[in-house]
């Protein structure tokens, strides 16, 4: 958004920019509505739905994220992108070039459709300047009448209304963009010169690749995260991920939106400022922009469009509506972590954090009675707004028609914050004043159907009027009650995980003074525990390699600013091993790493931005960390080969300790170090780096409250003094009676008695004093001594024992099952591979000799790992065991699965198997097991040990064809000392 200039200096620069013959885009404040459509192009009967939906909305021009085509539509030259795109959107279309039937030349006035070209495009075969060539023949862009500052077609720009718009084209492959695709590039130039030169009140850029998604198929394409907000633009779409997700990042708001008509997408792991993800039904984008705001909807194709998500943005100096004139608000939020969703068991409080579907609340398998927890992320609706309607969407996992009610009340927290693995962690949360019934709950009988509660509109309300709700915080609700009704959750269906829906208005505010404050919704929200990216402000280069690191300013390295440390000509051997001595190193610390005392450190990433001079010899950068200055190191982990331009790598992740249970005393600026190595076959590579970043994931420290009684183990006469009586003497009178000098005091307590030498009658209760003290009581006193009283205090509660993990743990030995075991050599291929998370995979291919998908079938392909290095304290309890596979397939043809048992008796009995969801072909992370999961056995620690745990994995498809590719096998213990 550009800052606003007085007419008389902006008037200037117009006129100057003129006179020096520069195609300059003309700023309009006609305000506009525009549709966004990606991945579309399929001529199929969710493109048609989409189409339908679009054209109801009757924009004034439609935009496309990329994927105008694909190769299944078929047709003959120009009829291709008539089949794809001119049969369904003709009436935004003007100037194409046809043979087509559906769409000769487009009904449109003047050109209403902006298309960014996506790889789909390019995969038609042939290319004219760059692009492909039925493509460039068909589009004529931006159309008759609008002016590009690009001169070319591949990426362009054009103004509409009081938006200006900039198209850029984020295919980087052989024969696509010739301008490049990074930041730095020709391309990357034109976009920064034209978005910090443009003087309309919005900038929009848009384009294919998506810098940021959680989608599991493309995800995040770090080549594409250029600096938008520092260059002005206001809201980025992209596509190519078939998913929809609104992502708040670097101040500005990130659209994935590849909904319009081909096969939708998973989604993983949701990216940092992920704020609504949904890929359930096809849909698109409907924007309303005028020269005061923003508004962004999702509507899916359901009943002909339903929304799904809006988002609003204010421009500078706007203030939020005031009551009366406020547009009401909706949002959408699914619950996006395994640790969201969660069950406790009312008999003994056990909670269950991983669990394959939600049973509300009669668990019959398990036989248990149970609450049901959920909660939701970054909640953007602003304090003391009106909640007008509020309901949670479940989708049906199982069949029940046993008779059922609920209740559900809100925790009544500023910010909810996620469940834990402790004891009767749902009931040990405040809960909302406010409770909603949902009684006589009809019978759930069509598995995938959705159901929604009763309205929820007070629950929400009482959360959103608390004194410290803020924008972006987080929401949870408990469940009760008796029944069974069963439900998906995220574990057990990432896209069926439940979804709170809330309509509201916003609150009233004050009439505007002459000093607005914008509206701080299009801010991000730093997630829930984190520390975010830290940057170091210390470093040190070793005496490895050729001795001196980064020796070109290596302080550069501390901040995110494209300004580079450099490493000439590095190292003096031609080794690609992390390890090896003649490989540069350098160290980074002082990150200023703050998490609270005794949290629990979940994860660390590393972020390293960089090049390299040239790809000759696969150059790499390592990474290993430090908790003692550098005395000890974790393993090390190794980038994918570093490219010529810069691009960001991400070592580590949010559930990564790196193999080292961490303390928060670990992370302070004394202790933790980050050293980075250079590895290349090639002694004359370059590397040059830009920033070294730090983000820890933690949970902040369970603090109990014990209610204890403490009663004075004996009565003062005053606050200030104690006695101190001299021990009995053994020829005390057992006939007298003493009473004490001052202080006076009368005790209730009966007298133990004397040792063996003292004849006193064992009847007789006194308070012995001690005979050979005469002097009158000073300064202190102290309570007699243990033979006169016993006293021990009784607590009221219990508290609750530590609950602690190792960690996620690398194996170090590995061996194949070589009889009754498919091919008879499980991962043939680098085996070792799997002991790390570094991108290198073991291989089994053409696994398996039979078509069974029976973990347990001898026909299948099988391999065991061991030496976990597990460390659990003696005596401690053991309770889960999660393991972990980073793995990926070569086709997803035969629903290729991988299964896992355990071993405590080194390999002479094994657990039943566990079974991951369809693999794809991209590498994913896949969790079997959980803290609370023993895998139907009872463990002790001597079970855990290098000579007696083991895991066996077994590669299972219908496919004898497929094969499959393990990058780490990683196992973590849950225990409680």
């Amino acid at each position: 958004m550009r800052k606003f200039f007085s007419i008389v200096v902006l008037g200037a620069l117009v006129l100057s920019l003129f006179s020096l013959g520069l195609n300059v885009a003309r700023a309009d404040s006609t305000a506009v509505t525009f549709a966004v459509i990606g991945d579309y192009g399929v001529n199929n009967g969710p493109e048609a739905a989409v189409a339908n939906m679009v054209a109801s909305w009757t924009p004034d021009f439609v935009i496309t994220t990329g994927d105008n085509y694909y190769v299944e539509v078929a047709g003959t030259g120009s009829q291709k992108y008539d089949i794809s795109t001119g049969k369904y959107y003709c009436a935004f279309l003007k100037d194409v070039t046809t043979t087509g039937a559906f769409c000769p030349q487009g009904t449109a006035a003047t050109n209403r459709f902006f298309p960014a070209v996506g790889d789909h495009d390019y995969l038609d075969g042939g290319t004219t300047d760059n692009l492909p060539t039925t493509y460039a023949d068909y589009f004529n862009l931006p159309g008759v009448g609008f002016s590009s500052s690009s001169n070319n077609e591949r990426y362009y720009d054009y103004v509409q209304g009081p938006v200006h718009f900039f198209v850029v084209n984020s295919n980087g492959g052989v024969g696509q963009e010739p301008d490049g695709v990074t930041s730095t590039s020709i391309q990357g130039e034109w976009l920064r010169t034209q978005l910090q030169a443009s003087i309309s009140t919005w900038n929009i850029v848009y384009f294919s690749e998506p810098p940021y998604s959680s989608g599991t198929v493309h995800g995040s394409q770090a080549y594409m995260q250029w600096p938008f907000a520092q260059w002005g633009a206001d809201a980025v779409f992209s596509g190519d991920d078939h998913v929809y997700e609104r992502i708040l990042r670097d101040g500005i708001v990130y659209f994935v939106n590849g909904m319009g008509g081909q096969g939708l997408y998973p989604f993983g792991t949701p990216v940092e400022g992920s704020a609504f993800r949904y890929n359930t039904t096809h849909g698109a984008q409907r924007v309303i922009i005028s020269d005061t705001s923003m508004t962004l909807e999702f509507y899916s194709v359901d009943n002909g469009g339903t929304l799904r998500d809006s988002y609003t943005i204010y421009a500078p100096g706007v203030p939020t509506p005031t009551a009366g004139t406020a547009q009401p608000g909706n949002i959408n939020l699914q619950v996006s972590s395994s640790t969201d969703d969660a069950e406790m068991d009312v008999s003994d409080g056990s909670m269950y954090l991983y669990n394959s579907d939600l049973e509300m609340i009669n668990d019959p398998g398990l036989q248990r009675v149970q609450k049901v927890g959920l909660r939701f992320l970054n909640v953007s609706i602003p304090h003391g707004a009106l909640i007008t309607n509020a309901y949670i969407e479940f989708e049906v996992m199982s069949a029940n028609s046993e008779a059922t009610s609920l209740t559900v009340r809100a925790q009544a927290s500023d910010n909810a914050v996620t469940f834990k693995n402790i004891a009767y962690d749902l009931t040990s949360r405040p809960l909302t004043s406010a409770v909603v019934s949902w009684n006589s709950i009809p019978a759930w009988t069509v598995i995938g159907a959705k159901q929604q509660t009763p309205n929820l509109a007070a629950l929400v309300q009482e959360v959103v009027d608390r004194p410290g709700w803020v924008v972006g915080n987080n929401i949870a609700f408990v469940i009760d009650g008796f029944g069974t009704r069963t439900a998906a959750s995220f574990d057990g269906d990432v896209s069926g995980a439940p979804v709170l829906h809330v309509e509201f208005d916003p609150p009233p505010t004050p009439t505007p003074t002459a000093t607005f404050t914008p509206s701080p919704t299009a801010m991000p929200t730093l997630p829930a525990n984190t520390t975010g990216w830290l940057s170091p402000s210390a470093q040190a280069g070793t005496t490895s390699g050729d001795g001196n690191g980064y020796e070109v300013s290596a302080t550069n390295v501390f901040a995110d600013d494209s300004v580079f440390a450099a490493d000439m000509n590095s190292g003096t051997t031609t080794s690609t091993s992390c390890s090896d001595a003649g490989k540069d190193r350098h160290k980074f610390y002082n990150y200023g790493l703050s998490a609270p005392a005794g949290a629990t450190i979940f994860g660390i990433e590393v972020r390293l931005d960089a090049r390299t001079d040239s790809t000759v010899g696969t150059p790499k950068l390592c990474t290993s960390l430090s908790w003692d200055k550098g005395v000890s190191w974790t393993a090390w982990k190794s980038t994918s080969t570093i490219t010529t331009n810069e691009a960001t790598y991400i070592l580590g992740g949010p559930a990564d300790v790196w193999g080292h249970a961490w303390t928060t005393a670990e992370l302070g600026n004394s202790t933790f170090q980050l050293r980075v190595v250079d590895v290349s076959s090639d002694i004359t590579r370059d590397f040059s780096l830009d920033w070294v970043g730090v983000k820890v994931t933690f949970n902040p420290p369970y603090t109990p409250t014990a209610n204890i009684t403490n009663t004075p183990l004996l009565p003062t006469a005053t606050p200030t003094e104690t006695s101190t009586p001299l021990p009995p003497s053994a020829t005390s009178s057992p006939t007298e009676t003493y009473t004490p000098g001052p202080p006076t005091f009368t005790p209730t307590i009966t007298d133990t008695p004397l040792p063996a030498t003292d004849t006193s009658t064992p009847t007789e209760t006194h308070t012995p004093l001690p005979p050979t003290d005469t002097a009158t009581p000073t300064l202190t006193f102290t309570p007699l001594p243990p033979t006169t009283a016993t006293y021990t205090p009784t607590p009221t509660s219990t508290l609750t024992p530590q609950v602690s993990t190792t960690g996620w743990r690398s194996p170090v030995k590995q061996v194949k099952a070589k009889t009754n075991a498919g091919d008879n050599n499980g991962f043939e291929l680098n085996p070792v591979d799997a002991f790390s998370v570094d991108g290198l995979f073991a291989g089994d291919i053409d696994s398996g000799t039979t078509t069974s998908t029976n973990c347990s079938d001898i026909g299948k392909d099988k391999h065991r790992y061991s030496n976990y290095n597990v460390s659990v304290p003696t005596g401690a309890i053991i309770l889960g065991i999660e393991v972990r596979l980073d793995t990926k397939a070569d086709s997803t043809i035969g629903t290729p699965k991988m299964c896992i048992s355990l071993s405590k008796d080194n390999g002479s009995t094994w657990t039943s198997w566990k079974t991951t969801p369809p693999l794809t072909t991209t590498v994913g992370s896949y969790f079997l097991g959980s803290p609370s999961d023993l895998w139907g056995l009872s463990w002790i620690v001597s079970d855990l040990s290098n000579s007696r745990f083991q895991i066996r994995i077994a590669n299972v498809s219908s496919d004898l064809a497929s094969d499959f590719f393990l990058d780490w096998i990683a196992v973590n213990v849950t225990y409680q000392q």
